[in-house]
């Protein structure tokens, strides 16, 4: 019988290539390969933050001793033109009051309840602040990522407390009205008098400028940027006793003096 035919290999030249487009074809010893894809980009790590999370505080100037009070936080978005994604409120609240940081003396300041808007309770995350050395130490913020995954460390006396609310909204445009966040308090019984506490608060946006996770290339957005509280828009309480208001009873607000006009005063206590 005749031998019967055997395949034949054949071998297929990129002719007029140049030796480097040969290496990227994976044209190697007259064999043909797939392409290797090239590697992606690194980041940019000068991404610019856009939207502008801007927060203040209204607090009441005074609040009784071992009573409940509230306070709001308006956040908005300053920026011109972008919008933000993710918005969330950070406030830092002195539970340890003035007597210092947390196991020095019994804690006797302003601690958090709750907070709501439009009426609607809104997510709370509570982190109290740790004993790492020195009375301070820090925690890792609940939603706030660094460029490497990390989450975000914030720092502060040790048992004071960071409070982070989530904002119920996916994106803050620029011509979004301001959201007011009523947030509720206890001032504790033990209060010092006369003796100012303050209520601290930064705004961020935890998707930056997308709505995507995406914290490697497009960063969180931390309005101030510092983590310690330093430099927060922040408002002060002061802790009393009592109050005593005296009023005049007179007509016209006003009169004469002499024994020949004896007027009346009210005191409130």
């Amino acid at each position: 019988m005749p031998p019967r035919n055997r395949p034949r290999s054949r071998t297929f030249l990129a002719r007029g290539l140049p030796p480097i487009a040969l290496a990227a074809l994976g044209v190697a010893s007259g064999q043909v390969g797939p392409a290797v894809a090239a590697p992606p980009p690194a980041p940019d790590p000068s991404n610019p933050f856009d939207g502008v999370p801007s927060v203040s505080l209204s607090a009441p100037a005074t609040v009784f001793l071992g009573q409940g009070f509230t306070f709001t936080v308006t956040f908005d978005n300053t920026s011109a033109t972008d919008t933000g994604y993710g918005p969330f409120v950070d406030l830092i609240f002195p539970v340890n009051g003035a007597d210092g940081a947390a196991g020095t003396d019994t804690p006797d300041g302003i601690d958090f309840t709750g907070a709501t808007y439009l009426g609607a309770a809104i997510t709370a995350v509570e982190r109290t602040f740790p004993d790492a050395g020195a009375g301070t130490g820090c925690v890792s913020h609940p939603y706030a990522r660094d460029t490497t995954g990390a989450f975000v460390q914030v720092c502060g006396t040790a048992g004071d407390k960071l409070v982070v609310l989530q904002l119920p909204f996916g994106s803050f445009t620029p011509t979004q009205p301001a959201a007011v966040v009523t947030v509720g308090a206890t001032m504790s019984g033990l209060a010092d008098g006369g003796t100012p506490l303050t209520l601290r608060a930064r705004g961020g946006f935890r998707f930056g400028n997308t709505p995507l996770d995406d914290w490697c290339c497009d960063p969180v957005i931390l309005l101030p940027t510092s983590n310690d509280g330093s430099g927060w828009p922040n408002d002060t309480v002061t802790p009393v006793l009592l109050t005593i208001d005296k009023a005049y009873s007179g007509p016209e607000n006003e009169t004469a003096s002499g024994p020949n006009f004896p007027r009346q005063y009210t005191i409130t206590v």
